[in-house]
Order: structure tokens, then sequence, then C-alpha cells
């Protein structure tokens, strides 16, 4: 039960929209050029390389609902939601960079175990930081105008991340005669870019206030079992 109603400025809707500059960036850019860096650049096998973003895709598909199970029963002074902003900002750039780390490895299968474990990290941490702030907004406003406001700066800022990560990385790996370093430094400076805003994000939004009620224990198992009775997430 909320017992104050917060007034949403335009302070607030931009430092929520700031959030989607990693939603919004980081998947076109891991689509774009990853797989070009594991096949050209790295000399992966490309059936197994092709089989990493599909695997991680699968993994995707089950860590999302795990997540929100976890959010909506996470209890921190930090807040319920936003607590995550903090927990994944650093992780949020240690993704971004492992992916395009060039690693020792020589051999296919090596390869393939360094780069799929690289791939469950980056989905794990955008699952750990977007699914709590797409949660967000319903509990910043109740009023379907402010919520509209909301994901109008959340679309704004979503769509500039896609320009920037569809043209911005090649300019930074062209700079570099060795393709390797390149795409390394590209890492770095997106992994700054993504990890940064939700330092705003944090301070600028807030969660619903909660009573503090006594909750029944739940079966785990059986909910989160529950979700593949649906024909559209199966």
């Amino acid at each position: 039960m909320e017992t104050n109603v917060r007034k949403l400025k335009t302070w607030n809707c931009v430092a929520y929209g700031l959030g989607d500059l990693y939603g919004g960036g980081a998947f076109i850019l891991v689509s774009a050029f990853a797989m070009y860096y594991l096949v050209a650049v790295i000399g992966m096998n490309p059936v197994l390389a092709g089989l990493i973003p599909g695997l991680g895709k699968i993994w995707d598909a089950v860590s999302d609902p795990l997540m929100g199970y976890i959010s909506d029963r996470t209890r921190s002074k930090f807040g319920k939601r936003r607590v995550w902003f903090l927990v994944g900002i650093l992780p949020i750039f240690a993704s971004m960079v492992l992916i395009w780390l060039p690693v020792g490895f020589t051999s296919d299968f090596s390869l393939f175990v360094y780069y799929f474990l690289a791939y469950i990290f980056f989905y794990t941490v955008s699952t750990m930081v977007l699914v709590p702030y797409g949660a967000l907004s319903a509990e910043m406003a109740e009023q379907f105008q402010d919520r509209s406001k909301l994901t109008g700066f959340r679309m704004f800022f979503s769509m500039l991340a896609a320009l920037l990560s569809g043209t911005i990385p090649e300019m930074i790996i062209n700079r570099f005669a060795d393709q390797r370093t390149g795409h390394l430094v590209m890492s770095i400076v997106f992994g700054i870019l993504f990890m940064l805003p939700w330092i705003f994000v944090y301070f600028g939004t807030w969660d619903k206030h909660e009573e503090k009620t006594e909750q029944r224990p739940t079966n785990f198992v059986k909910n989160f079992a529950s979700i593949f009775r649906n024909k559209s997430f199966r």
C-alpha cells in the first residue's frame, strides 16, 4: 500500500529514460559486431560461434522470469527494484568487455567455452538490471499520462542508443591496425557509456513504498514451472 504520492518531474523522466541507453544499445552492439568478431577476428569455427547467441537466448528466456521472482521479493534499504541498478553497474561494464576480450586459447572448443560463458554473463547481467527497470515505471506512476511520459523518454534514449551502437563502434575499431585491439577499446568505451547512466537512474527514480506485511511462503519451483503453461512463452 502506497503511503505518499510523489510528483513526477521532467528530471525524473530523463533519469528513468537514461536506463535504456543500455537496454536499447547493448543488444544491437552485440548482435551487430560480436559474430563478426568471433569468426573473422578470433577465427572461431562458424558453427560453434553460431551456437553461442542461440544458447544464450535460451538462458535469457529462463532467467527473465527468475529475475522477476527475485525482484518482487527483494527487500533492501536501497529499494526493491533500484538496488539492482547499483548491483549491476560494474557487472555491466565487465560483461561488455569480456565479450570482446582477446584470449590466448587456440582450440575451437576452448574459445567456444570462454565466449559462451561471456555471453551467459552478459545475458545474466542484462536480465538482472533490465527486468527490475521495466517494472519500475508502473511503480513510479499510476496515471496513464505519467506512464506515457516515462515510456516516451525511455524510447527516445533507446533510439539514441541504437543509433550510437550502429555507427560509432566501427569508427572506433577502424582507428586501430589490430582489430582485436579495436574491438576491445570499443567495448571499453561502450561499457562505460552503458554503466554510468545507472547512477542517475538510481537517484532520479523511486520505488513504490510498501507497508511491511507478512507474506505466505510460496513454492518457487511450482510458480516458476507455471510459466511453461503459457503458449506464447513456450
